[in-house]
């Protein structure tokens, strides 16, 4: 899946406030279950944390890109991508 990421400015209700995040683009939209979560931290948490979600959201993406055929199960996949944050990828 191709993604990338932007600062987007989000409107929640007519009032004219305008929130700005970082959103991760994907081929059709931006990807609604982190924006709905970045929302609900928004004044929560800092603006560097967010980012931080973002990025790791970012590396989860890419590692199921690259790795979508080598699991049969979801939770395999996510439990060998949270052993590879710690121990590296490179051979």
């Amino acid at each position: 899946m191709d993604h990338t990421t932007v600062l987007a400015r989000v409107h929640c209700d007519n009032t004219g406030v305008v929130m700005e995040l970082p959103v991760i683009l994907t081929d059709a939209d931006p990807l609604r279950s982190l924006l709905d979560y970045l929302l609900d931290m928004h004044g929560v948490r800092s603006y560097s944390w967010m980012q931080k979600i973002v990025q790791a959201v970012r590396l989860l993406l890419d590692y199921m890109a690259a790795n979508h055929h080598c699991f049969d199960d979801p939770n395999d996949m996510f439990k060998s991508f949270v052993r590879k944050l710690y121990s590296g990828t490179i051979g």
